[in-house]
This record gives C-alpha cells, structure tokens and sequence, in this order.
C-alpha cells in the first residue's frame, strides 16, 4: 500500500490531495504515481485525478474540478457513501500524483492508493 489518507472536507471548499508516504509529505520535490486509488465519499463530493510534475492547484469553485488538461481526467461525482475504484494494481499507463477535491457537503473522504 502506498497510502491511506482520510480527508476532512468542509461544505463548498476544494482540496488538493498529494499521494504519497506519509514520511514523503514534508518533501515538495518527492513525487509519487499511484495507479490504483480506491476512494470512499462520505458526504457527496467531485474528485478529478491528476499527475502533476510539481504541485498543482485545488479548485476555487465547483466549475473548476470540471475543467481539464492533456494530464487530467474528467471529474467523477461520488454521492455520501459511495465506493470509488479507478485503475489495476501494476498499471502504469494512467498513473496519478494527486486528486483535486470539490466538497459539497461537510464530510469525510478515504483515499486509499497503491
């Protein structure tokens, strides 16, 4: 396992949410690809995935998580309880460093990534 993570999200607020070790966090220049991340919505939510060289930024607004370039991915909208699993362990074609956040409701979001 690469990491756990649990996110606590505020209603009407974006995140952006490194994978990575826990001992890497305090490392800016440490960049980790998952390629299989497993997700749990707590409270509905938008999560787009990403693989960013540097940092990226967390999204201002709900329009933003919509938005997309050659090295993201559509949003997919997760409703409270919702189980979410995107690519296979040992796939290296779509691998991600980090997943931009819009909460629309206060709650929690697991992140799980390998």
């Amino acid at each position: 396992m690469l990491c756990e993570k649990t996110l606590i999200m505020a209603a009407g607020t974006g995140y952006l949410v490194k994978l990575c070790p826990p001992a890497a966090e305090s490392d800016a220049a440490y960049t980790v690809k998952a390629s299989r991340v497993s997700l749990v919505a707590g409270s509905e939510c938008y999560v787009q995935f990403v693989s960013y060289d540097g940092s990226g930024t967390a999204p201002i607004a709900p329009a933003a998580i919509f938005a997309t370039t050659n090295n993201e991915k559509p949003a997919v909208h997760l409703a409270a309880g919702q189980p979410f699993n995107r690519g296979t362990l040992g796939q290296t074609n779509n691998p991600y460093t980090h997943l931009r956040v819009w909460a629309v409701a206060a709650g929690e979001l697991l992140v799980d990534a390998e």
